[in-house]
């Protein structure tokens, strides 16, 4: 059986987590069209593939209604979305097609979900923050009791006035 969009983890979750620009734009390539409100992400997850030959009038056909409608920005968002790598400009004809297969394997993929900022130096960053050391920090601890005050100081005359 062929495989949907929802059944790559990544792109099930950057489907979820992207704008609804970027998702509507994805939605043009796969259905030609923007879809209906709240129906785009559940189309795009049941989405299969091309049913034609990169050598055939539909593809063609298809390559130029993207080009029409969509902007490079969208594009972009596009290849984002399916995670897939983008090069070249806008006048490349040799860049990458949003609708090529590009053999995407989630074996290959086990580790894609963390980036550079839940990584170091091959230990998880989220380890060390068992210390709570940003309380720690006198200008965070002094920000948090003066906000902390001034609500206090707001509901209290809050419920004086309708005390009285």
């Amino acid at each position: 059986s062929k495989q949907t969009l929802n059944d790559f983890p990544k792109i099930c979750l950057d489907l979820r987590n992207s704008t609804l620009s970027a998702v509507k734009a994805l939605h043009v390539v796969a259905y030609g069209d923007k879809g209906l409100p709240r129906q785009t992400r559940k189309n795009l997850r049941n989405f299969r593939n091309f049913a034609w030959d990169k050598e055939s009038e539909e593809y063609s056909t298809k390559m130029d209604d993207v080009k029409n409608k969509l902007s490079m920005p969208d594009l972009v968002a596009i290849c984002n979305v399916l995670d897939l790598n983008y090069a070249g400009s806008e006048n490349d004809e040799n860049g990458k097609d949003v609708t090529e297969d590009d053999g995407y394997n989630e074996d290959n993929d086990a580790n894609s979900d963390k980036d550079a900022y839940h990584e170091e130096e091959s230990k998880d960053v989220t380890d060390d923050d068992n210390n709570n050391d940003d309380m720690d920090d006198e200008k965070t601890t002094d920000l948090y009791t003066r906000n902390r005050s001034k609500s206090n100081k707001m509901t209290r005359s809050r419920l004086y006035d309708v005390a009285v």
